[in-house]
């Protein structure tokens, strides 16, 4: 009997893979921001304040990436797929 040659490359379920590991880096990350948030409007110390407001800032700007994020994890999955579809960049058969 004939052994089944193993499919190599990726396919639809690495876009999957790709799809929740973005959704729960923006959950992370919001969940995050509203603990920063609630834990600055309860503190009384200024230097407190300012720490929190940065790290505020911070998760602002992460989260205003994950556009970019996403558009360079669909390109790179789509381009495996497509690499791995045509035959792969160098054969080894």
């Amino acid at each position: 009997m004939p052994k089944k040659k193993k499919k190599r490359g990726f396919g639809i379920e690495a876009l999957t893979s790709a799809a929740l590991g973005l959704v729960v880096a923006v959950i992370v990350v919001g969940v995050g921001a509203l603990i920063l948030g609630n834990m600055k409007s309860t503190t009384t110390d200024t230097n407190a304040s300012r720490v929190f407001m940065y790290g505020l800032g911070s998760m602002e700007t992460l989260g205003g990436q994950f556009n970019t994020i996403a558009i360079v994890v669909a390109g790179a999955v789509v381009l495996t797929i497509l690499i791995v579809a045509l035959g792969g960049i160098m054969r080894r058969d």
